[in-house]
């Protein structure tokens, strides 16, 4: 009999020690499942809208300092991690800054960049090169300067294919030329 009780008694220890150990692996894995709970609300805290910023820089290829530089910003919407921003080098026509710049790499102006949440620091650069015909560039009408233009032609009146009149006519027009001559210059003096 005393076996047979001591057989029981041992394997009610057993029993005791691996409820014990369930126990404690339930409460530690509880404990886990409750960290892991709260990371993931901080990180869904973090997911928010953000606007990052980054720089977008124009040195002088020759001189190595920077003759223009913009600070940008982007828009990381909620739950997105990252966002890809393409620059275009819009401040070359655009910024009087640059107004005797180009970029004469011959090289796509388009640059990408992706930022993230974390993204500090972030400079796109383009290398520029002064123009080197200053003078063409001053010679040309400034913004904003009167141009006057005049046509001449002749009209010709015919009936059944014989001319019975002719007149000469004149056609004076006189406008601002606006800012868009840049863009033309560059043009010019590129090609």
């Amino acid at each position: 009999m005393w076996t047979v009780s001591n057989n029981l008694l041992v394997m009610s220890c057993q029993v005791v020690r691996l409820l014990l150990k369930n126990t404690k692996a339930d409460a530690n894995q509880t404990a886990v499942e409750k960290e892991v709970a709260t990371t993931e609300s901080v990180k869904k805290d973090d997911l928010k809208e953000v606007k990052v910023s980054y720089k977008v820089v124009y040195v002088d290829k020759k001189t190595k300092k920077v003759v223009y530089q913009v600070e940008k910003t982007a828009t990381l919407a909620e739950n997105v991690e990252e966002v890809t921003v393409v620059e275009g080098a819009k401040e070359l026509v655009h910024a009087e800054e640059l107004h005797r710049y180009s970029d004469q790499s011959g090289e796509s102006l388009e640059r990408t960049v992706t930022l993230t949440r974390d993204s500090k620091d972030v400079v796109v650069t383009y290398e520029v090169e002064e123009f080197d015909n200053k003078e063409a560039f001053s010679e040309v009408a400034k913004p904003q300067e009167e141009v006057k233009s005049e046509i001449s032609y002749t009209v010709s009146y015919q009936e059944n294919g014989v001319e019975v009149a002719s007149e000469e006519k004149k056609v004076t027009s006189q406008r601002r030329l606006q800012l868009c001559l840049r863009k033309s210059l560059k043009n010019l003096l590129l090609t």
